[in-house]
């Protein structure tokens, strides 16, 4: 009867050791997956943070591309390309070679000017 038991006593202490390391096994296998499913979670906000702005650019695109394709736009375009203005622009006309006081003496000789009405106008164009 010794024998029994000392051989139960041998299948038990074998037996808790099976369980103990298949516990440290289950136990790290699970620390695996919850690391694993953290970083998995942190790339995927990450991809998501990305998707959402290339939306964003996407929305801009969209918008832009309804603009161009507008009419407003089209005429917009086609006056510039004529060179035409519309009713509430005032157009300025450059002169290609500018006159500087320097070529003007005589306009600042006030001895021989009699009227100052468009002196000033003279002087400035």
């Amino acid at each position: 009867m010794r024998s029994i038991t000392k051989e139960q006593n041998s299948q038990s202490f074998f037996a808790t050791a099976l369980l103990i390391i298949l516990s440290i096994v289950l136990f790290i296998n699970t620390l695996r997956v919850v690391v694993n499913g953290k970083n998995n979670y942190d790339t995927y906000l990450e991809e998501k943070k990305g998707l959402d702005k290339i939306a964003g650019r996407n929305e801009e695109l969209r918008e832009e591309k309804e603009y161009v394709t507008s009419e407003e736009y089209k005429l917009i375009l086609l006056r510039d390309a004529a060179r035409l203005a519309t009713g509430a622009e005032t157009l300025y006309q450059i002169k290609s070679s500018p006159i500087y006081l320097d070529e003007e003496i005589t306009l600042l000789d006030i001895s021989t000017k009699q009227n100052f009405f468009d002196w000033w106008l003279k002087l400035i164009l």
